[in-house]
């Protein structure tokens, strides 16, 4: 469940970073809100299925009958299951891989080559020293590359358990594939523990870009003012026109 929900927060995260960049006059904070609330509600619904069959089931490691006093020992542990089998457990699985990584990979994709692309176009009119396009899409490629790269290793196995699972395939697991399988599922954790970093460093880049047009802008009004002000008070130019035309005139009278 956590890996389904935190897959959909980063995808709602980059959707709100895309639309506040690109759209900030008709993307306020209070609609910000309400997407967020919204998508997250359709999350719970989505799974829903796996909130309500969840069930914790006691698993005994080991076993062992000791004397004085007659007892027994068992070191056992609590696994949450999600407890569906069937089409149910088929279909769960293969509208969360849809809806929960096909989909958000790809609006990761648009969205932050979209921004990329706003990035490049904004750049041409600032000096280019001044503007970290480069390193804004560094972080961004990172953030996207990095994200599927750990994802993909728990999609590709959950997919292949529902194919073994569907085909009745007979398959041993060797301790090697178990602790392979251990370092599979920790990767999606590890994505969510690295992505504050270079969220933060991102954002750090975004923050220095924004500083740097407002300060453009400001030196622009700047000039505009000064200019202004330095043609208001110069010397009047000398006018080459006649202007005994608009001395009045004895004859005037006579009209």
């Amino acid at each position: 469940m956590f890996v389904s929900f935190k897959i959909r927060s980063i995808s709602i995260s980059f959707i709100s970073l895309i639309f506040s960049i690109t759209v900030p006059f008709f993307f306020s904070r209070g609609s910000a809100i309400c997407t967020l609330a919204t998508l997250t509600f359709v999350t719970f619904v989505l799974l829903s299925p796996m909130i309500a069959y969840a069930l914790s089931e006691e698993i005994i490691l080991r076993e062992v009958y000791v004397h004085n006093p007659d007892r027994v020992l068992r070191v056992k542990i609590y696994k949450c299951l999600d407890n569906m089998e069937g089409d149910l457990f088929t279909v769960f699985t293969l509208y969360m891989f849809v809806l929960g990584f096909a989909i958000p990979v790809s609006l990761i994709v648009l969205f932050y080559g979209l921004l990329v692309r706003r990035l490049f176009l904004r750049s041409r009119s600032i000096a280019t020293s001044q503007v970290p396009v480069n390193r804004i899409a560094g972080y961004t490629m990172a953030i996207s590359i990095f994200f599927v790269v750990c994802w993909s290793p728990y999609w590709m196995a959950t997919l292949y358990g529902l194919y073994r699972s569907t085909k009745k395939v007979a398959f041993h697991a060797s301790p090697t594939f178990i602790y392979v399988m251990y370092g599979i599922h920790a990767l999606p954790y590890v994505n969510s523990a690295s992505n504050w970093l270079l969220y933060g460093m991102l954002n750090g880049q975004l923050m220095r870009r924004a500083n740097v047009h407002r300060q453009t802008m400001k030196n622009v009004h700047n000039n505009v003012n000064s200019l202004v002000l330095k043609k208001a008070l110069s010397p009047s130019e000398k006018n080459d026109c006649d202007d005994s035309i608009i001395v009045p005139r004895t004859s005037d009278s006579l009209l």
